[in-house]
């Protein structure tokens, strides 16, 4: 039995309008988040609402959890609860979230997967 069998999570259970979805800026995509081991040092990844609509007024908080894609970015209170965790091929990376107003809020990490997690043991599946 593999230690991730019992393991799943749900980040969004349904569209909200108030759900921040995210988008690596252009700065950032280059780098190749969930593809790529990012090196510590550099300058953190950004990240910015994907979905602006300031022409009409709506403005999507900021919360501790987010998505860019498959990517989950998390804030120091989550990270603190899962940085002991062990996961081959998993990297917390500093993040940066740019607002609606381009205000920064720093404190964040990006869950960075650059390698394939095997999560399911094939031998002690029946076919």
């Amino acid at each position: 039995m593999n230690k991730y069998n019992n393991e799943y999570y749900i980040v969004f259970e349904h569209f909200n309008e108030n759900t921040l979805y995210l988008a690596e800026t252009d700065q950032t995509e280059p780098r190749d988040i969930g593809w790529k081991e990012l090196q510590f040092g550099l300058e953190p990844a950004f990240f910015e609402n994907g979905y602006k609509d300031k022409a009409h007024g709506i403005k999507r908080p900021i919360s501790s959890a987010h998505m860019n894609g498959n990517t989950i970015i998390i804030n120091n209170d989550l990270r603190e609860k899962i940085k002991h965790f062990d996961i081959a091929g998993l990297q917390l990376y500093p993040s940066v979230i740019i607002d609606d107003d381009d205000y920064y809020h720093d404190g964040y990490w990006v869950l960075n997967n650059y390698q394939r997690l095997e999560c399911l043991d094939y031998r002690s599946m029946s076919t």
